[in-house]
C-alpha cells in the first residue's frame, strides 16, 4: 500500500522538536515519513536509513547513529533486538498516525507493543486491534512531536474510512469488497479485491459505481496482470483517492512495458 504520513504545522512550535539541531529535525521527519512501516517500525541500521532518507547526500553514517541515540535517550524511540537483528520502534506512533489502513509489519514488535492492522491481504479483509477514528479510546492525532489538536484529514481521503465498508451506506459494492468468501469469488471479483489491496484506496461513497465501471473497462482493455503491475507502480508514487488512481493507471497502462521490478538500493542494503 502507498505510505501516507501525517504532519501538521504544530511540529514547528513543539519544544522537543525545536530543541533539536537542524539535521536531527530533518532525520526525525525522515524516520516517520520514509523509513517507518505502517506500524512505526524499521530496521535499526544507520546505513539503510541514510540510503532511504538521504539518497542524494553524502551523510556520515556516524551522524545518523548519533541522532538516533538522541531520540532513544529522550524516549521517542525504542531500540531493540530479536534473534540478533536490530530494530527501531517509534514509541508514540499511534498517537500521531491514524490513517485509513495499516499493513502488518514484516519486523517483529518489541515486548509489550500492540500492532493495529486494517488491510486487504490477498483479497481478504483483515482487522486486528483496530480502533476507529472518533472513538474515545483513540488519542487526538498530531505531529510526531507536537501537542495534540484535532485529528488530521489527509487530502483526498474520506475522514471516516468505514463509509466505503459499511453495507448500509454502500450496499452495491459490499458484495465485492466484504461479503463474498474468497473461495467463491469470481475471477473478476478476485481481481477487484487484489486491485484494492495493491492500490491502497477504496471506491468513494458517492462515485463508487462509476469508478468500478471505469476499472472494469480498464480490465477488459489491458488485462489483470498489466493493471496490477501499473497499480503497484501508482501506489508507490502515491495516490490520494480512487479517481486519482484510475486516472494515473489509465494514462500509464497504454504504454506500460511488462518487466521485472528491480529492488531498490535500500532493499539490497537491508538484505546484505
Amino acid at each position: 500500500m502507498a505510505e501516507k504520513r501525517v504532519i501538521t504545522s504544530d511540529i514547528w512550535q513543539d519544544e522537543w522538536f525545536g530543541s533539536l539541531k537542524f539535521f536531527e529535525k530533518l532525520l526525525w521527519i525522515g524516520l516517520f515519513s520514509k523509513c517507518a512501516d505502517d506500524q512505526g517500525r524499521m530496521l535499526d541500521n544507520p546505513t539503510v536509513i541514510r540510503a532511504m532518507v538521504f539518497p542524494y547526500d553524502d551523510i556520515p553514517v556516524s551522524q545518523i547513529d548519533d541522532a538516533i541515540k538522541i531520540y532513544d535517550s529522550q524516549n521517542k524511540i525504542k531500540r531493540y533486538s530479536v534473534n540478533g537483528k536490530k530494530y527501531i520502534q517509534l514509541l508514540h506512533w499511534w498517537e500521531h498516525q491514524q490513517g485509513q489502513w495499516a499493513m502488518p509489519s514484516k519486523h517483529p514488535s518489541p515486548d509489550g507493543w500492540d500492532d493495529r492492522v486494517r488491510s486487504y491481504m490477498k483479497g481478504v479483509y483483515h482487522e486486528d486491534n483496530w480502533v476507529k477514528k472518533g472513538s474515545k479510546a483513540v488519542p487526538q492525532v498530531d505531529t510526531p512531536a507536537g501537542q495534540s489538536t484535532s485529528p488530521p484529514h489527509v487530502a483526498g481521503h474520506d475522514p471516516d474510512p468505514d463509509l466505503d465498508l459499511d453495507p448500509d451506506l454502500n450496499p452495491d459494492l459490499d458484495h465485492i469488497i466484504i461479503n463474498t468468501p474468497t473461495a467463491t469469488k469470481s475471477p473478476q471479483q478476485k481481481f477487484i479485491a487484489q486491485f484494492l489491496d495493491v492500490i491502497g484506496v477504496q471506491f468513494s461513497q458517492n462515485y463508487g459505481q462509476d469508478e468500478l465501471k471505469d476499472l472494469l473497462e480498464l480490465l477488459d482493455t489491458y488485462g489483470d496482470d498489466r493493471l496490477i503491475q501499473v497499480a503497484s507502480w501508482a501506489a508507490d508514487k502515491g495516490v490520494n483517492n480512487m479517481k486519482h488512481a484510475l486516472a494515473s493507471i489509465r494514462t500509464s497502462a497504454a504504454r506500460w512495458k511488462d518487466k521485472p521490478q528491480e529492488k531498490s538500493f535500500a532493499e539490497r542494503l537491508a538484505e546484505a
